[in-house]
């Protein structure tokens, strides 16, 4: 690979592994200290003490040193893997002395040269977006001599409008390059003619380190591939086995089906005990056998928040109080978690523990731990501060204990956190620019850890008004982002293009089996469309009791479930998602046993027929080849399959499923 400032900077470390000096290594990273700029650890510095820890086969370098004028310190850290072509680096700057340390700025987790000998194409993305025609959004360009191609997330939210994760192709060589930090990043490519450069850091730091006080960078990671394709396939290896949470066995998350009570009105406000059990008994009478149940906001607002005067969609907003509504549920949640634990089904509990809503009866208890002043109604803790995090480890962890949650579902929502961050840098005056974001996100994960270790919870969902922040870092931390989204729930064009982003770079995911916009019959335009790996149903007891599509739904979920996660994925159309095209997708075992083709023809396609082309297969091995949706199947061999593919014919505004096995597994 040409590649080649990067392999000498990984040659490096790996030789102070083995008790060789550390003067004169090069490291990807750079920083000013009052105005100077520092690249790497200077040798004036003394760089030593490399220390190497090996889990496996993940391999953790250390490289430290001090500034001989102010003190201050700076430590190293490179994770390397074995089994994978992926590295990750991030440092900390810490103060370890007596007074103030000079002013960080233009702190540079990554900056960096990767040698290409071509102009390379430069894959970026939109994030989340409020409009879903922009939503998960992607391009590739072409990043010409003299060009900086510029990116930042919006408000504090690190995939809000903007998605720190890259990809650079050159000839044979392609570079998957993300970003780990859960608020407000930075990040520029350009090219020189013979490479580009990469820097990448926390944007807006202007900040001196108090005695004792230490500044974090985001994590960067690098995975090399030969090309795009190969890249995808790695990243979704790699994520499934190191990012994507465990179950207790040590398998990747697998794929849940969950029920959902809510239907009395706007959210959980006016449910009861009696009618989430009542929407569970409806749900194990139809047959279905969930592996979680969902509960989102709306369970601790009282008669007094609805008498507030806000409109009853809205009152679920006044948040800060983790206390079950006493007179809806007066054991709390807990008769519902035992009653789900008889058949083993988690119990999935919406939290927003930033926030807290100035009409709430928490207000005037947690002020002092508040941001300066509130915007909109609402603030937020200063999770910067030790004492905030121990109250909120203790007041969060209680009620998920006391309610039987098993799995933690975190919110952010209101004014962007980068609002209150500054405030809390300006309250102390001038050059701390930054600090307060910085400890606030590494307190978050603190909050998380304890969270796994003392409240009992398996898992944690991911939400920020959606998917705001989807960054590596988060997901990483025992994470997955559920709701990826809060736009475009029946904009179904779009979300083929979400699901495919999603698909290529996080996995797993949620989405909600539209009932309401089916009018209650089997649509398998809708159904090959909403198949994700955590799928809910409503148990709405306002519904009639015909269940008839969701049974058709869950039978194909059922055929789909053991590739969603555990399998290879495909784009077999192309990258085209409008209502005049097809979308064709494949998950494929890893084994080459077979899989599942989803395929829908949108509305507006004048293509009646599809030429699928499987991919994965065993060339020697033979297949069966079975619609799910007519019944019809055929033979035919590995090398027929993906030489020639098979006609697939739809309908306009139609989806079917393909399932693809060996002939011996299906006798």
């Amino acid at each position: 690979m040409n590649v080649r400032t990067l392999r000498r900077w990984a040659a490096a470390t790996a030789a102070l592994c083995c008790g060789l000096p550390a003067a004169g290594i090069v490291l990807p990273i750079s920083f000013e200290l009052d105005g100077v700029g520092v690249s790497g650890i200077p040798d004036t510095w003394t760089p030593q003490k490399f220390i190497a820890k090996s889990t496996g086969a993940v391999t953790t370098e250390t490289v430290r040193g001090a500034d001989p004028d102010s003190g201050v310190e700076i430590v190293f850290e490179r994770t390397a893997y074995r089994d994978f072509p992926v590295e990750e680096w991030l440092y900390t700057i810490g103060n370890p002395t007596q007074h103030n340390s000079p002013v960080l700025t233009n702190v540079m987790a990554a900056d960096i040269r990767f040698d290409f000998d071509a102009p390379p194409l430069l894959w970026h993305a939109t994030g989340e977006h409020d409009d879903p025609a922009v939503n998960y959004s992607f391009v590739r360009e072409t990043l010409p001599a003299g060009r900086i191609f510029h990116f930042e997330d919006s408000g504090g939210y690190s995939t809000w409008r903007a998605f720190p994760y890259f990809r650079l192709a050159g000839n044979q060589n392609c570079l998957t390059v993300a970003v780990g930090w859960t608020g407000s990043w930075t990040a520029d490519f350009s090219f020189d003619g013979t490479a580009v450069r990469f820097a990448a850091g926390q944007r807006g730091v202007r900040c001196f380190l108090k005695p004792g006080e230490s500044f974090r960078t985001p994590r960067i990671t690098v995975l090399r591939a030969g090309d795009e394709p190969s890249g995808v396939k790695i990243w979704r290896d790699w994520f499934r086995r190191y990012i994507l949470p465990k179950e207790t066995d040590g398998s990747p998350l697998r794929p849940r089906l969950a029920g959902d009570g809510g239907g009395n009105g706007p959210l959980y406000v006016n449910e009861t005990a009696q009618s989430l059990l009542e929407c569970l008994r409806r749900g194990r009478e139809a047959g279905f056998k969930f592996d979680a149940w969902w509960i989102d906001a709306g369970w601790y607002t009282t008669a007094q928040d609805k008498a507030s005067g806000m409109a009853l969609e809205d009152v679920w907003y006044i948040v800060g109080d983790w206390t079950a509504d006493p007179t809806r549920f007066p054991q709390k949640l807990r008769p519902l978690a035992d009653e789900l634990a008889k058949d083993g089904t988690e119990l999935v509990l919406w939290y927003e523990p930033e926030r807290v809503h100035t009409r709430s009866p928490q207000y005037d208890k947690v002020r002092s731990m508040l941001a300066p002043s509130p915007v909109d109604g609402v603030n937020r803790y200063d999770l910067s501060r030790a004492d905030v995090l121990d109250y909120l480890e203790r007041t969060v962890a209680a009620s998920l204990r006391d309610n039987g949650a098993t799995v933690y579902r975190q919110d952010s929502n209101g004014p962007s956190p980068a609002n209150f961050w500054h405030e809390l840098d300006a309250a102390q005056g001038e050059n701390r620019e930054g600090i307060t974001e910085n400890l606030h996100i590494r307190n978050m994960f603190e909050f998380w850890k304890f969270l796994r270790e003392n409240a009992g919870i398996k898992w944690i969902d991911n939400c920020a008004s959606g998917g705001r922040r989807n960054d590596l870092e988060t997901l990483r931390n025992g994470a997955v982002p559920l709701h990826y989204s809060d736009v475009g729930y029946y904009s179904f064009i779009d979300k083929q293009r979400c699901h495919h982003m999603l698909r290529e770079w996080f996995i797993y995911y949620k989405n909600i089996y539209q009932h309401d916009c089916t009018g209650g019959k089997p649509d398998n335009y809708k159904t090959v469309i909403d198949l994700a790996p955590f799928t809910t149903l409503a148990m709405t007891a306002a519904w009639p009791t015909e269940w008839s599509a969701e049974h058709k739904y869950v039978s194909d979920w059922n055929a789909a479930k053991p590739y969603l996660v555990n399998g290879d994925y495909h784009l077999l159309s192309g990258e085209r998602f409008a209502a005049d095209s097809w979308t064709v997708s494949q998950f494929s075992a890893a084994d080459g046993s077979g899989g599942v083709v989803t395929a829908v023809r949108n509305p507006d396609s004048k293509e009646e027929k599809f030429r699928v082309r499987p991919q994965g297969l065993n060339p020697d091995g033979d297949y069966i080849v079975g619609n799910l949706e007519t019944g019809a199947s055929f033979p035919a061999s590995g090398r027929e399959l993906s030489e020639n593919g098979f006609e697939l014919p739809l309908a306009a505004g139609t989806g079917a499923i393909i399932e693809i096995k060996t002939a011996a597994s299906r006798q």
